[in-house]
């Protein structure tokens, strides 16, 4: 059935995915974490602003699987749908605070009495700190809901759907290798989350064409 939350949601988070990549390459901080820092106290906005972006995609992510969840006429399992629920909800609490984190880390963190240890451990480029490891404990969260709740769809008849289908399984494969290798010190396969967060792109898309094609199906019985 259309839906026109969905396209709504869908659309937005096709905008807010193509944002904010954008802005994490012109305007991320440099050099090394002591310059960064001081990029940081000088002009604090580029920081700010990469962050509120990036604070909308798990809601708006969220919100647009549960629409096109609830627009399909496949059977959805009631113990799947619970567990993956309850992962997403963990991936939307730590998502919310490793990006909160940042959007607040002036006021919270860069103050004079702060400990140096503590602010890089909520320092997000720092690739060892506590708030990078909430941060993709928090995908790992999301790939787990993603293939409890795709995987028992596999054996959908829409091709379109299968295509979103295959997409969001490999998307939460590869972010479950990336955060593995950050668990066990692999840098190099940790890169993986980039490619794994811009295979949603094309997620997101499809998702507002299958719901516009709804759309259009749906006015044309209506004739």
């Amino acid at each position: 059935m259309p839906n026109r939350s969905l396209k709504r949601v869908s659309l937005l988070f096709i905008v807010v995915l193509l944002l904010w990549p954008v802005l994490v390459v012109l305007i991320t901080p440099r050099g090394n974490v002591t310059s960064q820092l001081f990029q940081l106290s000088a002009h604090f906005w580029p920081h700010f602003l990469i962050f509120s972006v990036a604070l909308l995609i798990a809601p708006l992510l969220l919100m647009m699987l549960y629409f096109f969840i609830r627009s399909l006429d496949e059977p959805i399992n009631r113990i799947s749908l619970w567990l993956a629920t309850l992962f997403y909800l963990l991936y939307f609490t730590l998502a919310t605070i490793s990006y909160g984190s940042q959007v607040l880390f002036k006021w919270l963190f860069m103050t004079p009495k702060m400990p140096m240890s503590t602010l890089l451990n909520w320092f997000f480029y720092e690739n060892q700190s506590l708030v990078y490891f909430i941060n993709q404990s928090g995908y790992l969260a999301f790939s787990v809901a993603t293939l409890i709740l795709f995987i028992p769809l596999c054996q959908a008849k829409n091709s379109f759907f299968k295509t979103i289908n295959l997409l969001m399984i490999i998307s939460s494969l590869l972010q479950i290798t990336a955060t593995l290798a950050l668990f066990f010190d692999i840098p190099f396969l940790n890169n993986l989350t980039v490619l794994s967060g811009l295979m949603l792109l094309p997620v997101g898309i499809m998702i507002y064409k299958y719901n516009k094609k709804n759309t259009l199906l749906a006015e044309e019985v209506m004739k």
